[in-house]
């Protein structure tokens, strides 16, 4: 168990604690600093030198920048030397131990994620990155983003046991930018009973409470959104425009949750999206900051129930959790969630969960929200309570 520090660690230098960092967490959360620098020629970081307290379960590290860079985590060495990350700047590194996914403006990776990964306290040496997309014809490319702006900050959960919340709570903070219903109108509309109902039910089965904690009306003009799809240059998505409205509000501790009446963006099965999540992870600790939020479209989708399932997953997404199995076959980094293979198929290029009904077609993480009801598996419940974001009972 030797400490390994690579030759480009700044020596002895931990993460400054400035007045920017989010107060009002969870009480076994700490925010254990943040660092504002300036990408070098590769478009990555120095290694900053990380120190996790005894008792640390979990924790996300939070990449902030500006449009049109997309950030993430790029190396990520645990105490005992092994390597997370790879020291690679890319969209996604789906073959790290912990894979990690850069995202625009704000991009977070949670650790652990993955089965084989586990938090141990002491000296993690990270380094954060940032590129942006090159087009040239109808191909696409990243070029490092140099000199540009970062922030990088490090929240973690803590406990005195060392042991995750077998409990935890999931406060969500509702935004109606739709035509129907509203804030008021929520309260008694079917659709928008059922699909809460629905989306509490499946997160019961991680061990997590959904906690409504306000209901409030977006502002005029946000009622369709366009999600980012695909490679473009810009990425940027009139959501965070949206979701900026939770900055006049504030609560370092709180998902705010969306309904508008459509997304329009990549299809997934031919269909347009009915949910979004601003990242997997999205950030934590600061509200109406670019990809902070959740989307649903409830007027895209079937009835209530697919609807809550569809948020579900969403909020699964936003915590942590990878599609068990993805539309292009891809399959999470969890040993609980079997693969569905492609034999599944009936011929016509996707999997359905009915096809999948033996495998994960029935876990809230496959691709397509199931027809019924839908759980989490114990260890994607682990990891959604592992999230700074959640409270613990």
């Amino acid at each position: 168990d030797v400490e390994v520090t690579p030759p480009d660690v700044i020596a002895d230098v931990g993460l400054p604690l400035p007045a920017t960092l989010p107060t009002d967490l969870p009480p076994d959360v700490q925010a254990i600093g943040v660092v504002s620098t300036t990408l070098e020629d590769d478009g990555k970081t120095k290694v900053s030198k990380v120190t996790l307290p005894p008792g640390t379960t979990s924790f996300l590290a939070v990449v902030r920048g500006q449009h049109p860079g997309h950030f993430t985590i790029a190396t990520a060495v645990t105490p005992k030397g092994d390597l997370l990350g790879k020291g690679q700047c890319q969209p996604k590194c789906t073959s790290c131990s912990n894979p990690i996914w850069a995202a625009p403006a704000t991009g977070a990776v949670l650790f652990p994620n993955a089965s084989a990964v586990k938090v141990l306290a002491g000296a993690w040496h990270l380094s954060s990155c940032g590129f942006v997309w090159k087009q040239e014809g109808s191909q696409f490319s990243t070029q490092p983003l140099a000199k540009a702006a970062i922030e990088t900050y490090v929240l973690a959960r803590v406990r005195p046991d060392g042991k995750l919340p077998e409990k935890a709570a999931l406060k969500v903070r509702l935004w109606f930018a739709g035509a129907f219903p509203n804030a008021a109108q929520s309260f008694d509309d079917a659709k928008s009973v059922a699909m809460l109902s629905t989306a509490a039910t499946a997160l019961m089965s991680a061990g997590v409470e959904l906690h409504i904690i306000d209901r409030l009306n977006a502002p005029k003009g946000h009622a369709a959104i366009a999600v980012p799809d695909g490679l473009t240059t810009d990425h940027s998505s009139n959501a965070d425009t949206l979701f900026a409205e939770a900055t006049k509000i504030g609560g370092s501790a709180v998902l705010d949750v969306f309904v508008v009446d459509s997304l329009v963006g990549a299809k997934q099965g031919g269909e347009q999206p009915g949910g979004w999540s601003g990242g997997v992870p999205g950030p934590v600790g600061m509200p109406g900051i670019a990809r902070a939020g959740v989307v649903i479209a409830l007027p895209q989708l079937a009835d209530g129930a697919t609807a809550g399932r569809r948020l579900a997953h969403e909020l699964g997404h936003y915590l942590g959790l990878f599609d068990s199995t993805g539309a292009d076959g891809d399959h999470d980094p969890l040993d609980s969630t079997p693969q569905c293979p492609a034999t599944q198929d009936d011929g016509d290029g996707l999997l359905t969960a009915k096809e999948c009904a033996s495998y994960d077609g029935g876990n809230v993480m496959f691709w397509r929200p199931s027809a019924e009801p839908a759980t989490f598996t114990a260890e994607q419940g682990a990891i959604l309570r592992g999230n700074p974001l959640l409270w613990p009972k």
